[in-house]
């Protein structure tokens, strides 16, 4: 039914069925946290002994086959989830609000909670330059945190298929990591 592999470069167990194996071994797999490879079409996970058993079983018995490290590539790169507009943890949102002077505020998206909502982190600033008058270029600074994070929903305008959040002050879109004008005077 299945051919047992050992992965030494990984210390790992990799199993290749024939055919798709039932929910029932599905789930046994996941159960002791073997997860399916879609690129290489197998099912792997740190060799344990609890392990070993159950692929031992699956494969009838039959001796696992040595994978030479000359042979084993590195795993794919797993990448971050995103959102249905393709925000994902890391990304920066900016915005600015005021009448008399222009305040900037950066956010920073800590974890997508589903397709359309993520948790923010308020963050602090930089200044890269100062100019005339009060004015300033300033940019994000993602150690910098500022209150506790909130979640909020990501839309999409139906004008330009721009996305956005709404704030507590302002609507944020996501910052292109150039530096952002500002002024704090009166």
């Amino acid at each position: 039914m299945c051919t047992m592999a050992i992965n030494n470069q990984f210390n790992g167990i990799e199993l290749t069925f024939e055919s798709k194996p039932t929910n029932e071994i599905r789930e046994t797999l996941k159960n002791l946290g073997f997860r399916w490879h879609g690129v290489k079409k197998l099912w792997y996970a740190k060799n344990t002994a609890e392990r070993m058993a159950l692929a031992t079983q699956l494969s009838g018995g039959s001796a696992a086959v040595t994978i030479p490290e000359a042979q084993v590539s590195a795993p794919a790169p797993v990448s971050a989830p995103k959102n249905k507009y393709g925000v994902k943890v890391g990304d920066i949102f900016y915005g600015s609000f005021g009448y008399n002077m222009t305040i900037v505020e950066f956010f920073q998206v800590t974890k997508i909670i589903s397709a359309c909502k993520v948790e923010l982190q308020r963050i602090g600033q930089k200044i890269e330059s100062t100019e005339r008058g009060g004015s300033e270029r300033v940019l994000a600074d993602p150690e910098n945190k500022i209150n506790d994070p909130v979640q909020k929903m990501v839309m999409k305008s139906n004008y330009d298929e721009s996305i956005y959040i709404k704030t507590e002050y302002c609507t944020v879109r996501p910052w292109g990591g150039q530096s952002v004008y500002q002024n704090t005077w009166d």
